[in-house]
């Protein structure tokens, strides 16, 4: 006998003792319930009938459960005049340009308030900390006019944009080169970056600078609790509870403009700790920009003034892209940026 025949028999065996054992387990659980309507013998030649009948059938097959997915047939790409107009980061060629859909005058809602805040590309706020309006145009915008060349610098000559294609980065290196074109200081596109600023840090500097400076540090550096004191006598008056004569208040007057320059780093750093021990600076505390979490417990950066939801990392070249809108339901992302969803 072979080997397959051998297990085919032991199945069948063991298949045939499973039917014996149910036939005792039926026979003694009716003998239980109808033991003296039946017979005991025709019950049990009954059931050794049935069971005899009953035989294990190999040749049948199992049949698959699942059926292989079909490959999926990739997106057509969309028509790019039936999009809206306005030119996006991308990958940071230039080539990409709003997904949704486009109003009357060619671009989404959210482009055409942008664009009717400020249509010239590459414009920021004074201190060039924050981009205002339509930041990189339309798609069929170009810098001074001259098509191929994507906007890169503001009215002033100051770089604002550097696209990380071949083509525009010998474009903006000539150009800093020859003068053209200059890097700004400080806020966007400038070797230091935006300054990072938290809220209280700006109203702690606000209140020192408003604090003369008419205590002499000189004989004694005055504590946190002293500090708070003398600005607290300065801005409401001396308290009731207050001794004048405490060893602690400096009663002494103060001209050195470098002595008084350091009292209000003082007074600035004690405010700083006491307003905001716990928080982590803001950054560009321009921006009314608060923190949502969607259903799924991410958090996204969104722009409380226009609902606009920003890319949020400071070491990729898409940090503080307009990615989206904030809708009911969380974030409604660009399609090129909905695998952040994922």
């Amino acid at each position: 006998m072979t080997t397959l025949e051998m297990n085919t028999q032991n199945l069948k065996n063991l298949f045939h003792f499973q039917l014996d054992a149910c036939s005792e387990e039926y026979h003694r659980a009716l003998m239980e319930k109808f033991g003296d309507q039946i017979d005991s013998q025709e019950l049990l030649e009954t059931l050794n009938r049935v069971r005899g009948t009953q035989d294990l059938d190999l040749t049948k097959k199992v049949k698959a459960t699942k059926k292989p997915k079909a490959d999926k047939k990739p997106k057509e790409p969309k028509d790019p005049s039936a999009l809206c107009q306005a030119r996006t980061w991308g990958d940071g060629s230039g080539d990409h340009q709003c997904t949704f859909g486009p109003g009357s005058n060619g671009l989404c809602t959210k482009h055409a308030k942008l664009e009717k805040e400020c249509c010239v590309p590459c414009t920021t706020t004074d201190n060039g900390n924050k981009r205002c309006g339509l930041y990189m145009g339309r798609i069929n915008q170009w810098q001074d006019g001259v098509e191929g060349i994507l906007p890169y610098k503001d009215p002033l000559g100051l770089l604002r944009i550097e696209w990380t294609s071949d083509h525009m980065k010998s474009i903006i290196t000539a150009a800093l080169e020859d003068g053209t074109c200059k890097r700004p200081d400080t806020g966007i596109a400038s070797k230091k970056g935006r300054k990072t600023t938290s809220k209280k840090s700006a109203a702690a500097a606000e209140l020192a600078a408003i604090v003369p400076a008419t205590l002499d540090t000189s004989h004694q550096v005055p504590t946190s609790e002293t500090t708070q004191k003398a600005i607290m006598e300065e801005l409401f008056g001396p308290d009731s509870d207050t001794e004048e004569t405490s060893s602690e208040v400096p009663a002494k007057l103060e001209t050195s403009s470098e002595v008084a320059s350091d009292k209000d780093t003082s007074l600035e750093d004690s405010l700083e700790k006491e307003l905001a021990p716990n928080e982590e600076p803001d950054d560009d505390h321009e921006a009314n920009v608060q923190e949502k979490t969607d259903k799924n417990g991410k958090i996204w950066v969104v722009d409380m003034d226009d609902m606009s939801v920003y890319f949020w990392d400071e070491e990729d070249e898409r940090h503080g892209t307009v990615i989206g809108i904030w809708g009911e339901n969380g974030p409604e992302l660009e399609d090129e940026y909905k695998w952040m969803q994922e």
